[in-house]
């Protein structure tokens, strides 16, 4: 959010501050900063200004000071009050969000250019990203761990594939239930085939499960394909994916929408 205190009125504020728009309180609304793609990210440095601070709107756009206030988002604001455990956090660099992350995962952004660095702004911000020297090829904190001889045993990957088993549990375990109370249940199977929006709630999720098995088997292709070649999936194939696990999810509230009636008598 964007509140600036009440001494802090316009007519006081530099040029560049003037247009700020501190009635508006839906941060969402308000876009990313300046994010230079191709080059060193001049406007950071600009608005780091020697470590004075103070010239960020001017450089990243007015909302680079906004904030969320705690009653924008309480949820959120109780979590991070009571499990929070890095609350000061400093970028490693003056520069790109690519650069930043390169220092979490790999504890460098190669200063010295022996792998293709240094990296000091936001390229290779895709799988298929291709600048023609073959991306960094400096190692990361989990390759010097194998290299140790300490494996890494569950990835990303390998998490979202356990995800995955899981849910499939979740969906054998709902089926079974549902075989159970419509032949064992107190209203009997000839109840509930009379109904409609039975029939409308089970063509759904008969859907749901089509739509949602190819994305599992590909999920499943793409891990072993990793482990094999170290080859990752091309963008069209992201997308692809994507698009599907996207439709899944707007069929899933129609299916709650129609049980909450079913149930009400409808």
């Amino acid at each position: 959010m964007n509140d600036l205190s009440p001494p802090l009125a316009a007519a006081a504020l530099p040029d560049y501050l003037t247009g700020l728009n501190t009635a508006q309180r839906d941060a969402a609304l308000h876009g990313s900063g300046p994010h230079a793609d191709a080059g060193p990210l001049l406007d950071a440095q600009a608005a780091w200004d020697n470590g004075r601070m103070n010239v960020w709107p001017k450089y990243k756009n007015n909302h680079s000071m906004g904030y969320f206030a705690q009653d924008d988002m309480p949820f959120q604001f109780a979590m991070a009050k009571a499990f929070t455990i890095c609350d000061a956090y400093f970028c490693s660099a003056q520069a790109g969000t690519n650069t930043n992350r390169l220092f979490q995962w790999t504890g460098t952004n190669d200063p010295l250019g022996k792998g293709n660095g240094p990296a000091t702004y936001n390229d290779y911000d895709w799988f298929d990203a291709d600048h023609g020297d073959g991306g960094y090829t400096w190692t990361t904190y989990p390759e010097r761990l194998e290299a140790a001889g300490l494996e890494v045993t569950r990835s990303l990957v390998g998490n979202y594939i356990t995800s995955l088993e899981m849910q499939g549990c979740s969906v054998t375990v709902l089926l079974l239930s549902g075989v159970a109370r419509v032949v064992w249940g107190i209203k009997g199977w000839p109840w509930y085939v009379g109904q409609p929006l039975f029939h409308i709630k089970m063509t759904l999720v008969l859907i749901t499960l089509v739509i949602v098995a190819r994305p599992s088997f590909t999920i499943r292709r793409w891990v072993r394909t990793l482990d094999a070649n170290g080859t990752l999936p091309s963008s069209h194939e992201i997308n692809r994916l994507r698009s599907a696990i996207m439709l899944h999810t707007h069929i899933m509230p129609f299916i709650a929408v129609l049980a909450v009636f079913w149930a009400r008598g409808w």
